[in-house]
């Protein structure tokens, strides 16, 4: 890449870099980690015509339904209660489609960034 004058370096990150959750000590710790290495090299290689990011989703829709229905019979809630319950954090108001973050990565990946 340095060679060349051009690259595209794309982490995948969390949210819990910087909003810390209980019980999650050494996830979140590797997560913060990543995230400052990820701005390390950025700096580092920018010159080169390297770009380096990180992309931090929230919540990805992916085996969220089966695990709301769980959580829901669990904890004697609708799932309705508990899908507002995970999703009252996150700006939008709804969990992320996997589409969403591979759009976000494409275009980190592509010239245009």
């Amino acid at each position: 890449m340095q060679k060349q004058k051009w690259g595209r370096i794309i982490m995948t990150g969390s949210t819990s870099s910087r909003q810390p959750r209980p019980r999650r000590v050494v996830s979140i710790a590797s997560k913060a980690a990543l995230l400052n290495f990820t701005k390390s090299l950025a700096g580092e290689f920018v010159r080169d015509g390297i770009l380096v990011n990180i992309v931090n989703p929230r919540r990805i829709n992916t085996h969220w339904p089966e695990r709301v229905a769980k959580m829901a019979r669990e904890s004697g809630r609708t799932e309705e209660e508990v899908y507002a319950e995970i999703t009252k954090d996150i700006a939008i108001g709804r969990l992320g489609e996997a589409e969403e973050f591979a759009a976000a990565v494409a275009f980190f990946a592509s010239e245009r960034a």
